[in-house]
């Protein structure tokens, strides 16, 4: 979940996520974009970049928010 946005707008802001295998080691990452009204939360969907690494996921961490 990202939120809150304090400042009384609407902001846009950028997620990113590494994706893990089962030992640990990241094997792609992702970002995706949502806009937040003050006060907003929203869940926040981000897909692997790179065809083919889904199968290979065993976890995720968010990165940072920007």
């Amino acid at each position: 979940m990202v939120g809150p946005v304090s400042n009384g707008r609407t902001e846009t802001y950028t997620v990113y996520v590494d994706f893990l295998d089962e030992d640990g080691p990241v094997v792609d990452t992702g970002s995706e974009r949502v806009r937040l009204r003050a006060g907003g939360t929203e869940r926040v969907e981000v897909e692997p970049g790179a065809p083919g690494v889904a199968s290979r996921v065993e976890d995720c961490r968010l990165d940072r928010v920007v």
